[in-house]
């Protein structure tokens, strides 16, 4: 994986300054540029597009969270504030992390490997896309990352931040979401049948008002999803 893509964006210096050289103490991090008002930051966003931004909601121009709302494509954000209240909404825009003023190194490792370990999961299977192979799909299982056959793949089951794969000759546990992989899987040949399972639909054998079964493994059928599976399933 490539170093993290960063900007940050702070209108109190002495901040800004920290923040710039713990960004250059992680070589898992790249700072693109770092800016003290959110028209430059906003200007540079859109020439250069990053992976994570350290954003300072107290800005004396406009509010972070406005400016967060403003960008057409948003990187991961670690919001930095001096204000303990900020916090909820921050955690309720989707942020990476949360750097209550004044923080000390090892708090920032802390946030920026919460970052880097999230893209890790992001990309292991949003850019599986590009790297398939016909039939084969390259996923990150911890450390190691793995060629699977699409065709031997029986059902995917949702673990948090990691999914099960089901596979004709055992099972295997990746990084990555179930939104991810159902980015990545060819669904001409999969369907969601739960929001914890993505089915393979060569694989389905019955279903039944609340499951389905996969494989001899009967699984919960989601309401939401009641309709298209077993309308696919019919024009199968």
């Amino acid at each position: 994986m490539h170093s993290l893509l960063t900007y940050i964006l702070d209108d109190d210096t002495t901040v800004r300054l920290q923040l710039c050289a713990f960004v250059q103490q992680c070589p898992d991090l790249s700072l693109v540029g770092s800016a003290a008002t959110p028209e430059v930051a906003g200007a540079a966003l859109v020439v250069t597009p990053v992976d994570l931004l350290f954003l300072d909601i107290g800005l004396s121009t406009m509010n972070g969270f406005r400016f967060l709302s403003s960008l057409h494509r948003k990187p991961q954000v670690i919001v930095v504030s001096a204000d303990p209240a900020h916090a909820v909404e921050a955690f309720t825009q989707g942020v990476t992390d949360f750097l209550l003023k004044p923080f000390t190194f090892e708090r920032f490792r802390e946030a920026a490997d919460r970052a880097v370990g999230r893209m890790s999961s992001t990309i292991s299977l949003d850019r599986t896309v590009s790297v398939r192979e016909r039939d084969q799909m390259l996923v990150k299982s911890g450390k190691e990352s793995i060629r699977v056959t699409v065709q031997d793949i029986i059902l995917v089951e949702g673990m948090g931040n990691y999914v099960k794969l089901h596979l004709i000759q055992g099972h295997l546990v990746v990084n990555g979401t179930m939104s991810a992989m159902e980015g990545s899987l060819p669904m001409d040949h999969f369907i969601r049948i739960h929001r914890s399972f993505i089915a393979s639909r060569s694989a389905i054998t019955s279903i039944g008002t609340h499951s389905v079964e996969v494989a001899g493994m009967e699984r919960p059928l989601g309401g939401l999803y009641k309709r298209k599976v077993k309308a696919v399933m019919m024009s199968h």
